[in-house]
């Protein structure tokens, strides 16, 4: 019974389109005969009765007729362009009023949520979409829509946020949105949603990250075995070599370790992407952590010839709970990034300080720095700046992004500050309360 009325008001809905429309043509055409009156006697009046006043104001009350009859002909035009593109949008759009009830949305969103009309006109949002992430529900006031009303801000997820939305068949699946306030005179009336089912861009990233972890996996096999034999030859175990002979196999050692250390690269970046890196925090002295790292790295630095130099404020600097694999992959990926690139003697500064409700670590060179062009883009997978191709072309452009994808899976931001040949300094965040424990089933260096 309750369908069959939903119908009859939807049909009823359909007829009353027409119906309107030609209203509104009836309206127009019955001003413009107002008008063209008006007109007229204004003629009349001024050329054959001479009465200048009345003449006067007939003319100008048809010419305002027309003047809003065009006005309101180009406002009716716009208003059904906009709709035409809502219409015709391959995402799907809600919008909702100050207390979240849906007052419109298009037919994609319609067709993504597999519903209809009538499930979701003047329904609440927050019980019509439910919304997941890390296969928990969100709770109502971290849903995307009543965060941008509530803030007043923007707010975006895209594949890295791990968002689904369940439709109304109890279909779960990954969600690309952007919500947004609707702001009319310095005051929110509204929200809008838009957004778009992203399973296929999940599926492709996903199947990303499976074939460089398969790879990688099959390839690293062989090259353990080729730097374990190349490392027996040299040491001896099977016989004297000449020189010549050992230069060779030396040559095939090193290069055999750089390959595992980049197939060991590419493993950590796929699992991170994938979010299956689990997080297990300890409570640890990050200070002593951070010394003992430098001290792994001081041959190199020696070889660069880099002072490494470390300061804490507070001092002694509280614990933290962090991941100590994790948090070390980080600050050693820094702190080698900073060693490469230094191309003359200088000094490399590690700083940890204490703020209001997060810790801040910063790694400081002196090094050939990073362009302004290349900074938006230096965290991203595989890419590198021109003068670091240039002073260094053996580089995989992995590490960098590597750090940023593991300080925000534990909560964090990571950023740089950099000038050319002034060198550069990356900072990162761990929060106050540490790094949260988080389910996976890999480490990054298993």
């Amino acid at each position: 019974m309750a369908e069959s009325l939903s119908e009859k008001q939807n049909q009823r809905t359909v007829l009353e389109k027409p119906l309107l429309h030609w209203s509104v043509r009836l309206v127009m055409a019955f001003s413009v005969l107002i008008g063209i009156i008006f007109v007229v006697l204004g003629v009349v009046e001024l050329y054959f009765w001479r009465h200048w006043a009345l003449g006067a104001l007939a003319l100008v009350s048809g010419f305002l007729i027309f003047g809003n009859l065009l006005l309101l002909s180009s406002l009716i035009r716009g208003k059904n362009h906009l709709n035409a593109v809502v219409f015709s949008m391959g995402e799907g759009l809600i919008e909702v009023d100050t207390r979240f009830r849906i007052v419109s949305f298009n037919p994609m969103a319609q067709k993504i949520l597999s519903a209809s009309p009538g499930q979701l006109l003047n329904k609440d949002i927050r019980s019509v979409i439910n919304a997941f992430e890390n296969n928990a529900k969100v709770a109502e006031r971290d849903h995307p829509i009543v965060k941008a009303i509530g803030t007043g801000l923007k707010v975006v997820a895209d594949l890295d946020k791990d968002l689904y939305f369940e439709d109304f068949n109890g279909r779960r699946f990954p969600v690309i949105l952007s919500s947004s306030p609707i702001v009319l005179e310095d005051k929110i009336i509204g929200g809008v949603i838009v957004f778009r089912d992203s399973t296929e861009e999940k599926r492709f990233e996903e199947a990303e990250s499976n074939f460089i972890a398969t790879a990688s996996h099959q390839l690293r096999t062989p090259l353990t075995s080729m730097r374990w034999f190349s490392e027996m030859l040299l040491l001896g175990d099977v016989g004297k070599l000449t020189k010549k002979q050992s230069h060779f196999l030396e040559r095939v050692y090193q290069g055999a370790e750089r390959m595992i250390k980049l197939i060991g690269l590419l493993l950590q970046v796929a699992r991170s992407e994938a979010g299956k890196i689990r997080i297990e925090p300890v409570l640890t002295d990050i200070k002593e952590a951070v010394e003992n790292l430098v001290r792994d790295a001081s041959a190199k630095a020696e070889e660069k010839r880099q002072e490494i130099e470390i300061t804490a404020e507070p001092s002694p600097f509280p614990k933290l709970a962090v991941d100590q694999e994790i948090f070390s992959i980080v600050v050693r990926n820094l702190l080698d990034n900073a060693i490469t690139y230094s191309s003359k003697p200088g000094k490399i500064i590690i700083s940890l300080s204490k703020n209001k409700d997060e810790v801040e670590i910063s790694v400081k060179d002196e090094g050939i720095g990073i362009p302004k062009k290349s900074q938006e883009h230096i965290f991203e997978k595989f890419f590198r700046a021109d003068n670091a191709l240039a002073y260094s072309p053996d580089g995989w452009g992995l590490s960098l992004s590597l750090a940023k994808y593991l300080v925000e899976a534990w909560g964090g931001k990571i950023w740089c500050v950099s000038e050319v040949d002034k060198g550069a300094e990356f900072l990162f965040t761990i929060p106050e309360s540490g790094m949260q424990v988080r389910e996976g089933w890999a480490r990054l260096n298993e």
